[in-house]
């Protein structure tokens, strides 16, 4: 389902799989959800992928231990916890050509989506004008691919995707070039550290390591646990 640029004024309502061109380069992806009891918190990420689909390098994973490409292109602006939203902001000008599109993917901490109920991602313009929102519901699944910003034809569109993922961000980072390394049950037995620890990231081959950034707040050693990240920045509140 495409939908002509003309209509955005008004602000479409994308379903799963619909798109729509992009009338401006500079845009903001915001999530927002209902914050509630017994909810996991929700952030939101983006991954800048070739035409193979897959990152190039780590720093292609932009999020809230890494929350800016090299390039200034796509800012993590990170959560604002009383509303439940959070957002990134993506120059589509400033890109390298040889990234294809920018996928914006949704995680929650500790818990599935299904106790979030369902959330919006909304496209807008850079001075908050919004262009296109759609709807997504969640399930048993931790990690959510929420929209996609891609060329086709020299231009720029927007697809609702709202594919999920059970294992979190590990699923989804498998799928876009990266292999996680997940601990035998006798190495988990013998390590001194939580079994929780973070699992180590490797890359596929051919594919670049995708190193975790240390978090901004105090946490166990071991970089990112890619079942269970860690709580963002700002949720701690």
């Amino acid at each position: 389902m495409s939908v002509p640029c003309g209509k955005m004024a008004n602000m479409l309502e994308l379903p799963k799989g619909g798109n729509a061109p992009l009338p401006t380069s500079a845009v903001h992806v915001t999530l927002s959800w209902t914050v509630k009891p017994g909810a996991p918190e929700c952030d939101l990420s983006a991954l800048a992928v070739g035409e193979n689909g897959k990152v190039g390098t780590d720093a292609d994973f932009v999020f809230y231990n890494a929350a800016a490409h090299p390039t200034g292109a796509i800012t993590h602006r990170g959560p604002v916890r009383g509303p439940g939203t959070d957002t990134v902001e993506v120059d589509l000008a400033a890109l390298p050509q040889h990234i294809d599109r920018v996928v914006l993917s949704a995680s929650a901490d500790g818990a599935p989506f299904g106790r979030v109920g369902a959330m919006r991602v909304t496209v807008s313009e850079r001075a908050g004008v919004p262009l296109v929102t759609t709807i997504i519901s969640g399930g048993p699944e931790t990690a959510l691919v929420t929209v996609e910003l891609y060329r086709r034809a020299g231009a720029w569109k927007v697809r609702a995707l709202g594919a999920g993922y059970a294992d979190g961000l590990a699923g989804l980072a498998r799928d876009f070039g990266i292999h996680i390394d997940t601990p035998t049950p006798a190495a988990a037995a013998t390590s001194p550290r939580p079994a929780t620890t973070p699992a180590t990231p490797r890359p596929a081959q051919g594919a670049p390591a995708l190193a975790p950034t240390p978090a901004p707040r105090p946490a166990a050693a071991g970089g990112i646990d890619w079942m269970n990240p860690p709580v963002p920045s700002g949720y701690e509140l």
